[in-house]
């Protein structure tokens, strides 16, 4: 198989120490096998009073390829009854460039995955045994043919096979469906060029139970869901965790998220607002730590309900209202788009002064040579027992930077895309809370 073909430059994430730039991880060339980021680090905060120095950047657009959104077409009824009103017009309206879904022989599934890959949204497509037959999976290339690879760039396994889908052998069924889907993906010559992410676990720690299967996989996958936390708790046990499963293979995650049901007693819920803050970081802290794709759960609540959380886990409430999250996750896409050719991002000077160890970073680049420094402060910002939200102060900050700019301009996603700073020079105090706020520094 091969990887996952997006003409981007990733870097991982920096650490500044003592007023040296030192590279936590270093670069991988686009979506191609490098070596995992250090697990359990912190690979992407600010160290307080670091000096002027020359900081590597990604670039802008490989963060943007890196979010997906899922998307349930294969006979949910919010999506496909609301398709011409909510489901299709807000997705491309996201801006999103990649959903999760499952394969499916429906004409009307199959017309709709084709509209949206027509519109630049391609598909990342799981497909599952059938009847326990773990040596067949005919029917997926057969629904992958139907849909056509104009529409597909990457395959998804068998979904949380540890969650009671193959009672307590499903350590061996994981190994049968994962080599049969390897072995009929790469066989065919239309499908062997996508990549194949492994079956998925509901529990980071069944992983101790697959053992090395980089051998029929290209990408670990995770579904590392923060319980209601911060999003950088994923280094504390699903990266390592999976790391024994990919070895040396990179890693994504297909599905993460926060339901926002703080009355359901069957998961942990989190406020509008902290479902805002928590997201926006969460494609930041999973992209510095080396994640290729990052797919959030879910575009549209499945239904309505104060007790089940498996209806409320989307961007967009089920009667089509937007959550605050959706414009987060939009505006942060709008700001740091910027499709085109590969080319390599520079260098920025910089410094940033006062910063706490919960500060923390990632610096891009576009083409056109703007840099965007994104902070926040990797904080709590919801009270899990109390259930209510946590005001943190923020961090006053000053940013240094090596050469005058001719503009500095501070944005804030989630309250939109007006600028609520700005300046020039060589310096600008900033005030950084706990969501992302995106400085762009134009030399």
């Amino acid at each position: 198989m091969r990887c996952i073909s997006i003409p981007v430059r990733i870097c991982f994430g920096q650490v500044l120490v003592s007023g040296l730039a030192i590279l936590a991880v270093g670069c991988g060339e686009e979506l191609g096998p490098a070596s995992p980021p250090s697990v359990g680090s912190d690979s992407s905060a600010l160290q307080q009073d670091a000096g002027v120095t020359a900081v590597q950047a990604g670039s802008a657009d490989g963060l943007v390829e890196t979010v997906s959104i899922q998307m349930k077409l294969d006979g949910n009824d919010t999506y496909l009854s609301k398709w011409s009103t909510v489901t299709r017009p807000r997705l491309l309206e996201l801006g999103v460039r990649h959903i999760r879904g499952r394969l499916n022989s429906t004409p009307g599934t199959i017309s709709k995955y084709q509209d949206l890959a027509a519109n630049g949204i391609k598909l990342t497509a799981g497909c599952w045994p059938q009847n326990d037959n773990y040596s067949d999976a005919s029917h997926c290339i057969a629904q992958a043919n139907a849909i056509g690879p104009a529409a597909i760039d990457a395959f998804d396994g068998w979904n949380e096979v540890d969650g009671g889908k193959a009672g307590n052998d499903w350590p061996l069924d994981w190994v049968k469906w994962e080599t049969t889907l390897w072995n009929a993906y790469n066989s065919s010559s239309t499908w062997a060029s996508r990549p194949l992410y492994a079956n998925s676990l509901a529990h980071a720690v069944s992983a101790d139970k697959l053992g090395d299967r980089s051998a029929i996989l290209d990408y670990g996958n995770l579904h590392s869901y923060p319980a209601a936390g911060p999003p950088s708790n994923i280094s504390d046990s699903w990266i390592p965790q999976w790391t024994q499963v990919a070895r040396s293979k990179p890693l994504v995650v297909t599905e993460t998220g926060y339901n926002t049901c703080i009355t359901c007693t069957n998961g942990n819920g989190v406020s509008l607002l902290a479902h805002s803050k928590y997201l926006g970081r969460l494609i930041f802290e999973y992209y510095n730590r080396g994640i290729k794709r990052s797919n959030i759960y879910e575009l549209i609540d499945i239904g309505v309900s104060t007790t089940d959380r498996n209806q409320n886990w989307g961007l967009i409430k089920n009667n089509g209202t937007l959550k605050p999250a959706f414009t987060t996750l939009k505006n942060i896409i709008v700001l740091l788009r910027d499709p085109g050719s590969s080319f390599s991002p520079g260098r920025l000077s910089y410094g940033v002064s006062g910063a706490l160890s919960s500060t923390h970073y990632s610096l891009l680049q576009k083409r056109d040579g703007r840099f965007y420094l994104v902070l926040w402060q990797e904080l709590s910002v919801w009270n899990i027992k109390g259930k209510s939200d946590i005001r943190n102060a923020d961090n006053a900050v000053t940013l240094t930077l090596g050469s005058s700019a001719k503009a500095i301009r501070v944005y804030r996603p989630s309250t939109g895309l007006t600028a609520v700073q700005s300046g020039s020079g060589t310096s600008i105090k900033l005030a950084v809370p706990d969501e992302v706020i995106v400085v762009e520094v134009t030399p």
